[in-house]
């Protein structure tokens, strides 16, 4: 898990990670992680949140902003062995206050996420190189040197901004400023439309999955909706099934990382026996441009393990019903 986390840091360093945007609840973001580091950082650790209840919902990737936070808090914690105070504030400015200090402010307003600790303090000539990737000030076998590095690129991604005050023996304070953005497609209506019921069907789904227990899972809430579903555990058996059975296939939800033969190469062949067959393809991780070809070469949609269920049944529901949907 430490070396998968590595290279999900090092991806993200070289902005190689696909971003998910949606609508993000800062505070609750934050309240959430908090609750994690009081249940993990040492008990001399005295915990504080300040949440302006004015800060608004923003588009941004939920999962970068728990890697800023966490990242942030744990470099505190890092700052004091002896125990201390660690203090996590936001609020909401305009971005003409900024304007003095960041150069590219463009945005009305910006969230005011600030982490403070009571620990050791960061020396000057450290500053200028604190958000290098591999640089640190911890000791041997205690620190990546990622963790700041990871922050500033997902900062940097999501078109903000990042600053740090620190004096020695009294701590650190880092300052990270989100544009707020609107969600256009944001409203209780569209909320309604997703319920749940809208997202079954009686149609059949050729689920292949090598992972016996996530391909029962799956199974389980594919046909609690109403689905009826064929299973494959490799892609040699995937293509087997499907040639039997393409004219009842309505979708094909396959791992991308398969025994014998690739999610991908399965669906080629697929395509060779029916040019017009509907495919969600699933990973952990995609490669930007091995995404971009599959979009070009037909596949309906690409889903992110660990799977969201809401997500794979409205993308299941969206690509059943497309030939069908003027939008």
């Amino acid at each position: 898990e430490r070396g998968a986390g590595i290279v999900r840091q090092l991806l993200t360093i070289a902005r190689k990670n696909p971003v998910e945007f949606s609508s993000v609840k800062i505070n609750e973001t934050v309240t959430e992680m908090v609750q994690l580091i009081k249940e993990t950082f040492p008990k001399l650790i005295t915990v504080n949140i300040d949440l302006d209840p004015s800060v608004p919902e923003t588009i941004a990737d939920q999962t970068q902003i728990q890697q800023i936070l966490l990242n942030l808090c744990v470099n505190a914690r890092d700052a004091m062995p002896q125990g201390g105070v660690l203090t996590i504030q936001t609020r909401l400015v305009s971005g003409d206050s900024l304007s003095d200090r960041f150069r590219e402010v463009n945005d009305t307003h910006y969230v005011h996420i600030s982490v403070s600790d009571t620990g050791t303090g960061i020396e000057e000539s450290a500053k200028q190189k604190i958000f290098e990737p591999f640089y640190t000030t911890k000791g041997e076998g205690k620190g990546t040197g990622l963790g700041l590095a990871v922050v500033y690129g997902v900062v940097r991604s999501h078109h903000g901004f990042i600053d740090l005050k620190s004096e020695v023996g009294k701590g650190s304070t880092f300052h990270v400023f989100l544009p707020v953005i609107a969600d256009p497609n944001h409203s209780q209506s569209n909320n309604t439309l997703l319920a749940q019921n809208t997202l079954g069907g009686k149609e059949t789904i050729l689920l292949v999955e090598d992972e016996e227990a996530l391909l029962s899972f799956l199974r389980r809430e594919l046909e609690s909706m109403g689905y009826h579903v064929l299973e494959a555990h490799d892609g040699v058996e995937a293509i087997n099934i499907f040639k039997s059975n393409k004219d009842n296939i309505s979708v094909v939800v396959s791992d991308l990382g398969l025994p014998k033969l690739g999610g991908w190469e399965s669906y080629l062949k697929m395509k060779e026996i029916k040019p017009d067959v509907r495919v969600l393809l699933a990973s952990g991780y995609f490669d930007t441009q091995l995404q971009s070809s599959m979009t070009t070469a037909g596949v309906n949609g690409c889903l992110s393990k660990p799977y969201d269920i809401k997500d794979l049944l409205t993308k299941l529901r969206s690509t059943i019903d497309k030939p069908y949907n003027k939008n």
